[in-house]
C-alpha cells in the first residue's frame, strides 16, 4: 500500500467537499445581508410613504388615529413586499419616520 497516494486520494476528495461547503456558507451570508438591507431600505420607505398616505387620505383624525392608520398601512405594504412586520415593528418605523418628516413641524 502506496501512503502517498492513499494520501493524495484522500485530500483530493476533502478538499473539493470542504471547499464547496465555504463558498455554500458564503453565499448564504451574502443572501441573507442582501435581504436585510433590501427589508431595512423597504421599511424605510414604506414608513415615510405610510404617514405621508395618512396625512393626505385622512386630514381629519387626530394624532393618535392618523398613527393607528399609518401603522395599518406600513404593516399592509410590508406584508405585500414579503417583509411581515410585528406591531412593534410597525410602530417603531412609523414613529421614527414622523420624527424625520416635515409634518411634525406643520402646524
Amino acid at each position: 500500500m502506496n501512503w502517498g497516494e492513499t494520501l493524495q486520494n484522500l485530500i483530493l476528495t476533502i478538499v473539493p467537499v470542504i471547499v464547496a461547503f465555504l463558498i455554500n456558507k458564503y453565499l448564504k451570508t451574502e443572501e441573507e445581508k442582501a435581504k436585510f438591507m433590501a427589508r431595512l431600505k423597504a421599511g424605510v420607505q414604506f414608513a415615510d410613504e405610510a404617514i405621508y398616505f395618512v396625512e393626505d387620505a385622512f386630514p381629519d383624525l387626530s394624532g393618535v388615529d392618523k398613527a393607528k392608520k399609518a401603522m395599518e398601512y406600513f404593516k399592509l405594504v410590508m406584508a405585500n413586499a414579503g417583509f411581515p412586520v410585528t406591531e412593534a415593528e410597525a410602530e417603531a418605523k412609523v414613529r421614527a419616520a414622523f420624527q424625520v418628516s416635515e409634518l411634525k413641524h406643520i402646524e
